[in-house]
């Protein structure tokens, strides 16, 4: 999850271990982000399925409650090593917390729709020469590319944005920190 940090803060995302401070504070509703862990799935005296879901960030592990119509829209987002991103209403049940689950989403898929950009340090000119077969294989998104090339002997910089924007998920960033010739990368 170390990797979706700037992006989890720019979405308003609660962090695992603060969830059942916040809701015992009086804050029922909360957007929340973890890798799924486990899903559990029983079914009701009405017939209808459920599902117990465990979420873990950096911070914690929490369950989530998956009632019928939000388990059959994203059963399949909820399998083990998943990044989702989920909408809960919580509230204090004695001394435990519950969460209820009103929605859950691709973590992926909502970072690289609301990713601001990253501003990519070149080493050389080269680099950037490479960059256009990597840029090919990244789909189209909102989020900006910045090509920094450095001359550091007339302490200058050169900095370009791509025209096109980008979907610039989490992995799209790691693939660029990893990347012979770029010697730096910031998220925007």
């Amino acid at each position: 999850m170390d990797s979706y940090g700037k992006s989890l803060d720019r979405l308003g995302i609660t962090r695992l271990g603060q969830v059942e401070r916040r809701i015992a504070g009086g804050q029922s509703k909360l957007r929340i982000a973890g890798i799924v862990l486990s899903r559990q799935e029983k079914v009701a005296k009405s017939g209808n399925r459920f599902a117990f879901v465990k979420l873990t960030d950096q911070s914690g592990v929490v369950e989530l409650t998956v009632f019928s119509e939000v388990l059959v829209m994203s059963r399949d987002l909820l399998e083990p090593g998943t990044p989702v991103l989920v909408e809960v209403e919580g509230r204090i049940d004695g001394d435990m917390v519950r969460m209820m689950t009103q929605n859950i989403q691709s973590l992926d898929k909502v970072v690289a729709n609301s990713a601001a950009g990253v501003r990519l340090f070149l080493a050389d000119a080269k680099a950037a020469e490479a960059m256009k077969g990597v840029l090919s294989k990244v789909p189209k998104g909102k989020g900006r590319i910045a090509l920094v090339l450095g001359f550091p002997e007339e302490e200058r910089e050169l900095e370009f944005e791509l025209p096109e924007r980008f979907a610039v998920s989490p992995s799209v960033v790691q693939n660029f920190r990893t990347m012979p010739g770029i010697e730096r990368v910031v998220e925007l």
